[in-house]
């Protein structure tokens, strides 16, 4: 791990970038700090709207924040076919950049397992299929997939792994459920890691749909490269955004849309969003100039690591306990929970902010 000292003029050159995983980074936040508040409330239908939004889905379809990681896995692989580019120039041979990339893979992978509990239980209990096990396996992926695959390869690998990943889940005879079933205990995604971990859990095979996220922000990083106009750049995310989202929807009946393994129609609908986003993030600070505009979500998205991580290291809980606990309740009612969930989150964005006027980036 380590820190990095940048400049007002680096952190220009990829404002939309930092803006837009920013944002998924405070859906992050949000996830964590606002469903235990909102949940408190009376029921109501805004309530259970609400909840329905900053939680995740229980099985098929998705929510708010079910986008949010594969937009930052997108953001990987865009910044990484700009990062790669200069690079290269520097006269860092493909060598150096897989030895680099596959560093740091496996540096995140030993961040991620300290960070889920490390060994504080036996060898037999670790899981290694947590969030940022699966971080670190996306970022090796879009660096193999940046070096070795073109733009015309990367399209072609991307149809493949879907229809490929498809074709798995609705044709492999899963033993007692049979083939094509997506149900949570019937899909050969849970059978594949039940039967090779001895987890209940969706790891393994789903890596196709996150390679499928990877290739896709690879191919954006790309567009960004050879299309100079801002005009041109816009029309194109807008265009695939638009193409996808109803490409994913119009497949959902013969493949659900579901985040938990990350079917090709999920791939599919997180992408197209992820494009729209992005498109309007891109329009505000580049094409429209107003980077202030995006300025909450730039400091975010500079620290990607600590924004991401802060909540599993830090008590903010605590830390907002004692600004806005319940002794406030009296003052605000059913309102201080939601209340003391800003201030976990405001302590977070302060934390980052705090780097940002130091100039510190994390990282590994």
């Amino acid at each position: 791990m380590s820190h990095e000292r940048v400049s007002s003029e680096q952190r220009h050159r990829v404002v939309a970038l930092d803006a837009m995983r920013g944002f998924a980074l405070m859906g992050s936040a949000i996830e964590v700090a606002f469903p235990p508040a909102v949940r408190t409330l009376p029921p109501s239908p805004a309530r259970d709207f609400t909840l329905s939004v900053i939680t995740h889905s229980d099985w098929h379809g998705y929510s708010f924040v079910d986008l949010g990681f594969p937009a930052y896995i997108m953001m990987i692989g865009m910044s990484m076919t700009f990062s790669f580019g200069r690079r290269r120039e520097q006269g860092m041979s493909r060598r150096d950049l897989f030895v680099h990339i596959l560093t740091r893979a496996v540096l995140l992978f030993i961040f991620a397992t300290i960070y889920h509990g490390g060994l504080s239980t036996p060898f037999s209990e670790i899981r290694l299929t947590r969030i940022f096990h699966r971080l670190a396996i996306a970022i090796l992926l879009c660096g193999v997939f940046e070096l070795v695959f073109n733009m015309k390869t990367r399209i072609a690998a991307l149809v493949t792994v879907l229809i490929g990943y498809w074709a798995l889940m609705e044709f492999y005879p899963v033993p007692k459920y049979g083939p094509g079933d997506y149900s949570a205990l019937g899909n050969i995604n849970h059978f594949i890691d039940r039967t090779l971990l001895g987890a209940e859990t969706y790891f393994i095979l789903s890596t196709l749909g996150v390679a499928g996220t990877c290739l896709f922000g690879l191919l954006i990083g790309d567009l960004f490269v050879k299309q100079k106009s801002t005009q041109k750049r816009l029309l194109w995310l807008v265009a695939m955004g638009v193409v996808q989202v109803n490409l994913g929807y119009a497949l959902n009946s013969i493949c659900p849309i579901n985040k938990h393994i990350w079917t090709p129609t999920f791939v599919l609908i997180s992408n197209g969003w992820a494009s729209l986003v992005f498109a309007g993030f891109y329009a505000v600070t580049d094409v429209c100039n107003w980077k202030k505009v995006m300025f909450p979500f730039t400091v975010l998205g500079e620290n990607p690591l600590v924004s991401f991580a802060a909540f599993g290291i830090l008590p903010f809980n605590r830390y907002a306990n004692l600004f806005a606990g319940e002794a406030l309740t009296p003052y605000l009612g059913a309102a201080q929970p939601l209340v003391q969930a800003t201030v976990q989150v405001l302590l977070l964005w302060l934390l980052v902010y705090w780097l940002h006027r130091n100039k510190l980036i994390i990282r590994i």
